[in-house]
């Protein structure tokens, strides 16, 4: 479907977008006064003109696909292995590494012919009618509903029209049950089931505008895959009938009973997960004559333990992104406690622990992201500093010279023992302090915690160092373990502006661009007003723009690999 409309002035949206990204640019130590003042700004510049970045074509995630395929269908069984790995960097619904391959398709076409078969083993309970007494007014009411329900849209008269013509013509030479089972497979392995097919609603012929706004069924598909991975209830279907979900205040509402579902509960575990590298957290391995006592079942427990702790924080105490950052309070039970040296827990259950040992600090002393974060014999600083510096400050540190592995330390020596020691004397042999005072200190204050995420406080019967110095931020400043780390950056404004593009990449399945300035400075407004509560980010996230309305020009499904049109 094209969709024509004259544009606004792009010298407006230029020198918007230009205002914007000058505000928004401000960063260095000491000024997260001036920082905030400028997304202050930004967010006054943006209330004067819609602007939003592109809004592609998504394909359902393989989590997507699956609970969509449940909704719709009820309890059919749908093997995730059919289906190739999602991403590889960064969120599972990043639609730059989303490419459909033939190999995509024939997985979507032997999985709808599954789904069909076990749909179609009830079949009065999949048609909603009794097809004997008039087997056309039945067909002809399911495909309405049914269809309505698959492809999250009321069909079109035509497309009524054909896929009652492809019905009637399996039935020509197939049973009942089998030409369903068809006419199943023929709706769940269309583009409009498989994408999110977004059209908008054209405005009056003649208007200077560059957006259209989404239609309600478009909203409730947006709402529901935000924050459910999975298609619209009842609930919202009914809403989109009756258009209630195309003003804000009406998303807003709606929004609000869905963040408390169970639902969403696990997309906020999904999305913190992902920020934190722990998809393949099951996968991880260790080295058996370093630790010993590592198998299978502690990544079990440790992503049990960090489930607990993000329901925790979130919904238990205050929720927001510095407390998630600095709080002492952890989960744990005996087999985990065991494994992590722990005394004094008892039994299988978790139990609420706040430490007063070590230097605990938040999310980021978790055994799981610590374990992730390091190499299978040792720790690697220049891994957790990286994170630290990508994911925490928004900051893409320069890339290594050629030829260069810089994970590849020397052995330890006599001289040489703490993996601190040996990295320092590593990078000046090759001189790359420069670069490494970037994320090295980073990596530092979580020293004193092994490969494994087990606290120690000696490595090799050496003592451990952990002080270091943030540099290039807002909050420069000596610190002498992970916790005081943790601190600074619990008060800092790039960190929060930094936590606020994570959760745009999330939602909108894409890296931020200039002509999503504004969205940013909309979310990192509301952000503060919150008080920085996280469940409140994700909220002011259906709020924006680029939430509620697309840019006029949208991909078409002509752009389809022609094994999925």
């Amino acid at each position: 479907m094209a969709i024509k409309i004259r544009h606004a002035g792009c010298h407006t949206s230029m020198t918007l977008a230009a205002t914007v990204g000058a505000v928004l640019a401000i960063t260095g130590t000491a000024q997260a006064q001036s920082t905030a003042a400028a997304q202050a700004s930004a967010a006054k510049a943006c209330e004067r003109q819609v602007s939003i970045g592109p809004a592609p074509l998504r394909r359902l995630t393989r989590l997507e696909y699956i609970n969509t395929a449940r909704d719709l269908l009820g309890a059919v069984t749908v093997d995730a292995e059919r289906f190739p790995e999602e991403g590889g960097s960064g969120f599972d619904n990043n639609v730059d590494l989303a490419v459909a391959t033939r190999i995509h398709a024939q997985k979507y076409m032997s999985t709808a012919e599954s789904l069909a078969a076990q749909a179609v083993a009830d079949l009065p309970r999949l048609l909603g009618c009794i097809p004997t007494r008039d087997e056309t007014a039945c067909l002809k009411g399911f495909i309405k509903r049914f269809g309505l329900r698959a492809w999250r849209r009321p069909l079109s008269a035509q497309e009524e029209v054909s896929l009652s013509a492809f019905f009637a013509e399996q039935r020509q030479s197939h049973s009942l049950s089998d030409a369903v089972a068809l006419l199943v497979m023929a709706l769940l392995e269309s583009p409009h089931f498989l994408y999110r097919v977004e059209v908008g609603i054209s405005p009056p012929q003649g208007s200077v505008v560059n957006t259209v706004r989404l239609t309600d069924w478009e909203v409730a598909s947006r709402l529901s895959y935000f924050f459910w991975a999975t298609m619209p209830d009842a609930r919202l279907f009914a809403l989109a009938h009756a258009n209630q979900l195309h003003t804000r205040a009406q998303v807003r509402r709606a929004a609000q009973w869905m963040v408390r579902d169970e639902r969403a509960r696990a997309t906020l575990r999904r999305f913190h997960e992902q920020w934190l590298g722990l998809p393949l957290l099951d996968r991880l391995q260790k080295d058996k004559a370093h630790f010993p006592t590592w198998d299978k079942t502690v990544p079990v427990l440790m992503k049990a333990q960090f489930d607990r702790f993000m329901d925790h924080v979130l919904w238990q105490q205050d929720g927001r992104l510095g407390t998630l950052l600095t709080t002492k309070t952890t989960f744990l039970n005996e087999p985990l406690a065991g494994f992590l040296g722990i005394k004094g827990v008892r039994g299988p259950d978790w139990q609420r622990v706040i430490y007063a040992g070590p230097p605990l600090a938040g999310i980021f002393t978790l055994p799981a992201f610590l374990a992730m974060q390091a190499n299978v014999e040792e720790t690697s600083p220049i891994k957790r500093g990286i994170f630290v510096r990508e994911q925490l400050l928004c900051q893409i540190p320069p890339p290594p010279p050629p030829n260069l592995m810089m994970n590849m330390l020397p052995p330890a020596t006599a001289e040489l023992v703490t993996v601190r020691e040996r990295l320092e004397e590593h990078k000046l042999g090759f001189g790359c302090a420069k670069c490494h005072e970037l994320f090295d200190p980073l990596g530092f204050a979580f020293e004193d915690y092994d490969a494994a995420g087990v606290h120690r406080t000696q490595e090799r019967g050496h003592s451990l160092d952990t002080t270091g110095e943030v540099v290039q931020s807002d909050v420069d400043g000596p610190f002498d373990n992970g916790r005081q780390l943790a601190q600074r950056l619990a008060n800092s404004e790039m960190v929060r502006t930094c936590f606020v593009k994570q959760w745009f990449r999330f939602a909108f399945a894409r890296t931020e661009s200039d002509a999503d300035l504004c969205t940013l400075a909309t979310m990192n407004a509301a952000f503060k007003k919150k008080n920085y509560r996280i469940v409140d980010l994700m909220l002011a996230v259906v709020q924006t723009d680029a939430f509620l309305y697309l840019p006029v020009t949208q991909p078409s499904l002509a752009s389809l690999p022609k094994a999925l049109q």
